[in-house]
Order: structure tokens, then sequence, then C-alpha cells
């Protein structure tokens, strides 16, 4: 998980909570007391900060290293998404074998708040971070979920920031 200096919440929120789990132990909320720690129980989590604030691309670049399979998923922290859109997402890309991203439609007076796509049938051809509203290529935006291939890293390299980073 990426992280910044000013964002601990996500840390803090699969991080153990001695003080709390005392208690709950103590007044005999075993239930509670496992729901609490049941994720803590379902995979490792990493993470890694980004301590400057360069976009996306440059998040990503900050958790290179511990990307190892030619796939990975990335999804945004701050969305709440149901969770069949991640079973979606990995039909479709089974489906596939291409990278998917998640997209939805916004009101189009919307698009300068959002990474706006556009695109080509299925394909996104362009995407560009919070535009004006008359410059949006679509009303389409990135909403933060996505399968990637490795070889993304790469192309972040050669990318050159923009005056928004």
């Amino acid at each position: 998980m990426i992280t910044s200096h000013q964002k601990k919440a996500l840390e803090d929120y699969f991080d153990k909570n001695y003080e709390l789990e005392d208690i709950l132990q103590k007044k005999g909320k075993l239930e509670l007391l496992a729901l609490i720690n049941k994720p803590k129980t379902m995979a490792t989590y990493t993470f890694v900060k980004q301590l400057e604030m360069l976009g996306t691309g440059h998040a990503l670049m900050q958790a290179q290293h511990l990307i190892s399979d030619d796939y990975f998923m990335v999804i945004f922290a701050d969305t709440i998404y149901p969770p069949e859109a991640f079973v979606e997402m990995m039909k479709a890309f089974e489906r596939s074998s291409s990278p998917i991203v998640a997209i939805h439609e916004v009101p189009q007076k919307e698009v300068y708040k959002y990474g706006v796509v556009k695109l080509d049938g299925d394909k996104v051809i362009d995407f560009v971070e919070k535009p004006k509203v008359e410059d949006a290529p679509s009303n389409l935006i990135w909403n933060g979920a996505a399968i990637l291939p490795k070889r993304i890293f790469s192309l972040l390299q050669n990318l050159e920031a923009d005056h928004r980073s």
C-alpha cells in the first residue's frame, strides 16, 4: 500500500491496537475482537511512503520493487468499491489478458476533478489528469482501480512530469 506522511489511516487500520484489543478481551467482546483482527490475517501488508505528491505514476514507481508478477492491481484507497467490481475486473482480465481500467461516467461539468480517459472502442488512448472542462476528451473518468502490466514501469520512467506533476 502506498501512503504519504500525512495519511496514516490505512497503516493504523492494519496495525495492532494493543489497547483496544486488551479492552475488548477484558470485556469479553471476543466476536468484536475477532472481527477487527480479521483483515490483518487475510494478507500480508507492505506500506511504501510517497514522500512527494507527484501523482499516481510517481506513487506506483515507489512500489515498483515490490511487484514481481507480470500484472498487478491498483486500487485507490479513497474510493469505496463493491467487491463484485474486482471480481468483474478479474474476469475481464482473464478473458482478455490485457490491462483493465475501471472507468465510469460523470457529468461533464465535474471532469476537472478527475483523471479523464479517451477511448477508441474499448481501448484507452489518452488520459488527462484533472483537465479544464472545455479540454476534457470525454466525461469518462478512471475511478482508481486497474489491472496493469509490470512493463508500465518502463513507460512511467520515460514520461516527463507536466506542470501539475
